[in-house]
């Protein structure tokens, strides 16, 4: 994937995120974690295993991962987790590159949801 279709998503995404206000989740560093996401994705793809590509390109993933986690965890509404799934769900509507993270996503947002109606309800 081009670097400047990952700054097209970038940007889409901090457009999308300004715009909608009314979520827990950092607009940073979600945004970080989906071009990170995106990035290794497609390495991974073409890199042959056991390179320092692909090393690196898991590493980063992983990374990726752990930002969306770490962004997920700060939710503590049902109406932060329903904007956040809104936005997750538009996001993949930007194209095939996009529907990896933002699936990954949704499922930690599934995860969170169960989480808070087991401690709060």
């Amino acid at each position: 994937m081009k670097r400047s279709t990952v700054l097209f998503v970038v940007i889409a995404l901090f457009v999308v995120m300004g715009v909608t206000s009314v979520f827990a989740v950092d607009v940073n560093n979600l945004s970080e974690g989906s071009s990170l996401y995106v990035i290794a994705a497609e390495t991974l793809k073409n890199a042959e295993p056991g390179t320092p590509k692909y090393e690196a390109a898991m590493k980063d993933l992983a990374t990726a991962q752990e930002i969306f986690r770490q962004e997920v965890s700060t939710i503590d509404t049902q109406e932060e987790l329903d904007k956040t799934r809104e936005f997750a769900k538009s996001m993949k509507e930007l194209g095939e590159f996009m529907v990896e993270p933002f699936d990954f996503l949704l499922k930690l947002l599934d995860e969170r949801e169960k989480f808070l109606s087991a401690h709060q309800g």
